[in-house]
């Protein structure tokens, strides 16, 4: 199991952007929690600031 930290601002466009599909939501979800690197302690932090700090 994995432990992610996402902002709420992540969740609320993931909403938008799915337009109330909940598998399109998970499924964009699921890519962005792929493409982001853990921290040292193995939690993932999503962000819109995500990539710059990657």
């Amino acid at each position: 199991m994995r432990m992610a930290n996402i902002h709420e601002r992540i969740l609320c466009s993931l909403a938008d952007l799915s337009d109330g599909d909940a598998r399109t939501a998970l499924n964009a979800l699921e890519l962005a929690i792929d493409a982001v690197p853990v921290d040292k302690d193995g939690v993932l932090h999503l962000s819109l600031l995500a990539r710059a700090h990657a």
